[in-house]
C-alpha cells in the first residue's frame, strides 16, 4: 500500500501496535504512550480512513490485516479499541506465529464469526 502512516514512539522492548476506534484518530492513544513510552515501543497506527491514513480508502478486514501484516514487527502485544480490536482478533486468527497477545478496549470478539473464535483457542492466543 502506497503512503501508509504510522508514528513509532518508545524506547522499551516490547512492541505494543496500537489500533484506533470508529471516528477517532492515533491522538486517543497519546496519554498512555506519554506514561509508558519508557517501558514499551509503541507503533500507534490509524487506520485507513482516519487521520494520517484518511487519504487512504477505508478497506475491509482482511486487506487491513495484510497491510500490516507487511509493516509491523512481529512479536507484539496488538491493543485495539472498538474496530481496532476487531482488526486486532482479525490478524490473530492470521498470524497467531507473529503476535504476543491481543488487549480489546470497548471491543467485543463476539462480532467475529465463531470460526474465527474457535481457530483463536486452538492456537492458543493469550488475551490480556
Amino acid at each position: 500500500m502506497k503512503n501508509f502512516y504510522w508514528t513509532t514512539v518508545g524506547n522499551g522492548n516490547i512492541n505494543v501496535i496500537l489500533l484506533n476506534g470508529w471516528g477517532f484518530n492515533s491522538k486517543i492513544w497519546f496519554f498512555i504512550v506519554n506514561k509508558l513510552n519508557s517501558k514499551f515501543k509503541f507503533h500507534i497506527i490509524d487506520l485507513p480512513g482516519m487521520g494520517l491514513n484518511k487519504h487512504l480508502f477505508p478497506l475491509k478486514i482482511d486487506e487491513i490485516t495484510e497491510v500490516l501484516y507487511h509493516y509491523m514487527p512481529k512479536n507484539a502485544v496488538w491493543l485495539g479499541w472498538s474496530i481496532g480490536g476487531l482488526v486486532a482478533n482479525k490478524f490473530a486468527s492470521l498470524y497467531p506465529e507473529n503476535i504476543l497477545g491481543i488487549i480489546n478496549v470497548a471491543s467485543s470478539p463476539c462480532f467475529i464469526k465463531k470460526k474465527m473464535a474457535r481457530n483463536r483457542r486452538k492456537k492458543n492466543i493469550p488475551f490480556l
